[in-house]
């Protein structure tokens, strides 16, 4: 559609108004004779709409057989502003550097995406095409998209299909990532399931094994709860894999202090706003040093099209080892170690109830909670003498 309207623009236009006569015909023939007409809107006695230089010219015998007044609105477009404009040569240049400007623009990559990826960052992969000739403001016809394809796979096993679709000013990198089959255990070493800490059973469910304990019964951390030893009627016995769990209630004591060597201020942020243009880029400001956060881009455009320009946005920070907090801020910080803690020992099991108390920037909690606790441990086999 942009195309579309630059092509009117360079060969020009004319807004025409048709009035009295028969409206219906003169469209019919206008019809018949591929006069182009675009943006039309009807009356009930006049007709409105654009068309070409030519196809007005050719619709003015049309206009006489459907006996349709006919006359001009406005002209548009570039023939008509260089006529008005015949004596201005600045005008005339600028629009032959717009024109060039245009043409380079369509015909170079301008932005990369990266579709497709799960576990791989794009950044990487976008660094990889760099190198195999995808750069923006390259044009089109340089870039061996064959190429780039088989360097990423090259380059990264965990891709087993890719391929380079440009469309515009856009080069995107579809991928399709290797999808990993499921791990398979296949250690038959045998071996017990002992507790992994104190607790009250509630269900132990043995899948592989005999049980060593009973639903109800406490044990302590260490204590067997399946036996990898299996016995047979005839007195002998076989060993295997013990497979199982067993859910059980568990006290413990959560205590998290924190400390102001393990932290540090971050100050001195700054931000180097670079604009690039034609793939060129002009810093704008002084360089800044520090620790980089990120870097970002903001192309100008819209839609499915880029323009040749935007801003790259560069972060940086510096640190200061964070001595002498006082007993608010370790208080703050001690509490939010505690929560990372305290969110990890409820995502593994359920917390039945808890306890907290708060003394000398020191956070500690009686917790009861609900878990599996239990533990693989490798059988010893004593090897018999030959």
């Amino acid at each position: 559609m942009l195309i579309i309207k630059l092509l009117r623009y360079l060969l020009g236009c004319v807004r025409f108004e048709a009035s009295d006569g028969f409206i219906d015909r003169f469209v019919n023939l206008c019809w018949n004779r591929h006069i182009p007409l675009w943006n039309v809107t009807r009356t009930e006695n006049t007709l409105q709409g654009d068309t070409s230089v030519k196809g007005y010219k050719r619709m003015r015998a049309v206009a006489r057989k459907s006996a349709v007044r006919l006359h001009v609105t406005e002209k548009k477009g570039l023939p008509f502003v260089v006529r008005h404009n015949r004596m201005r040569a600045g005008m005339l240049a600028g629009g032959a550097l717009a024109l060039l400007f245009v043409l380079f623009a369509v015909s170079s990559v301008w932005q990369i995406r990266v579709n497709g990826n799960t576990s791989l960052s794009a950044y990487q992969i976008i660094a990889s095409a760099e190198a195999a000739g995808l750069r923006r403001a390259v044009p089109k016809k340089r870039i061996d998209r064959e190429a780039v394809s088989l360097r990423l796979i090259q380059d990264f096993p965990e891709i087993s299909w890719c391929a380079v679709n440009i469309k515009g000013g856009t080069a995107s990198i579809e991928i399709l990532e290797v999808e990993k089959a499921p791990e398979v255990d296949t250690n038959t070493a045998p071996s017990n399931i002992i507790a992994a800490k104190d607790g009250y059973i509630e269900q132990l469910h043995v899948l592989r094994g005999d049980a060593a304990v009973k639903n109800g019964d406490a044990v302590e951390k260490g204590a067997l709860l399946i036996s990898g030893v299996i016995g047979k009627r005839d007195g002998t016995s076989y060993t295997v894999r013990a497979k199982g769990v067993c859910f059980a209630v568990t006290t413990g004591t959560l205590t998290a202090a924190a400390k102001a060597e393990n932290y540090f201020f971050v100050q001195n942020i700054k931000q180097q706003k670079r604009l690039y243009v034609f793939g060129a880029e002009i810093p704008l400001g002084s360089s800044v040093e520090g620790q980089t956060v990120c870097e970002s881009e903001t192309d100008l455009g819209g839609g499915d099209f880029t323009l040749p320009l935007g801003v790259c946005t560069r972060t940086t920070y510096q640190t200061q080892a964070a001595d002498g907090l006082d007993g608010e801020r370790l208080s703050l910080l001690t509490a939010a170690e505690f929560y990372r803690q305290y969110v990890g020992i409820a995502e593994n099991g359920e917390l039945l109830s808890s306890e907290f108390s708060l003394r000398e920037n020191a956070m500690t909690a009686k917790l009861r909670c609900r878990e599996d606790i239990a533990a693989e441990q490798p059988m010893i086999i004593a090897e018999e003498e030959s």
